[in-house]
């Protein structure tokens, strides 16, 4: 059967649109869009505490519990409250070939804090000598969350490790820990408006 060539029609919409240029309109959007980059999801689990400390455990005499008094947001939850001469141990993840984010959020008690650094190492699940990368050590004694961030490269089960560099008794508060595959999906802080 032979192909036969037929005119298209053109439907004008309301105001003039024609339905090509809608289409066309449609078209260029999604191209558009296709272009934005993709949040990765957070492979840590429980890292932002927003209602226990499940999934993490105290290794040595330190205590972790729950604070929901205090988090670095966006939104309600709590944190990590950890103290003792510790550190503190995430459950285990797999990760991809690539570079990987990680870090947390970072508040030390400001009349135990000094000389005291917050941190956090990705290492090899349950190898204390299989060291990934750590974060820079955050030295703020102010009672405020300070994030705290850095790669590594690599594959395999990993676990993330949050503590401070310090033989003396410590205590402070960790929040927000994130293990992605690129930029962490988080909901982006909205401005609101104080009441005059």
């Amino acid at each position: 059967m032979p192909l036969t060539s037929k005119p298209i029609r053109v439907v004008a919409l309301a105001g003039g649109i024609s339905v090509a240029a809608a289409v066309l309109g449609l078209l260029i959007a999604a191209g558009l869009n296709s272009n934005r980059a993709i949040a990765a999801p957070n492979r840590v689990q429980n890292g932002t505490f927003d209602s226990n400390v499940s999934g993490w455990t105290a290794v040595n005499s330190g205590t972790i519990t729950w604070d929901e008094t205090k988090n670095a947001g966006p939104g309600a939850g709590g944190s990590a409250l950890v103290g003792g001469n510790s550190w503190f141990v995430s459950s285990c993840m797999s990760v991809g070939v690539g570079t990987h984010n990680f870090g947390a959020s970072v508040a030390l008690l400001g009349s135990e804090a000094l000389g005291t650094n917050g941190f956090v190492r990705v290492r090899d699940c349950g190898n204390t000598a299989a060291v990934r990368a750590d974060t820079p050590r955050q030295p703020n004694n102010d009672g405020n969350f300070h994030p705290v961030s850095a790669t590594f490269t690599g594959s395999g089960s990993v676990e993330v490790v949050v503590f401070f560099d310090t033989l003396m008794s410590w205590q402070g508060w960790f929040d927000n820990v994130f293990v992605a595959d690129g930029p962490l999906d988080t909901p982006t802080p909205t401005e609101t408006a104080t009441p005059t």
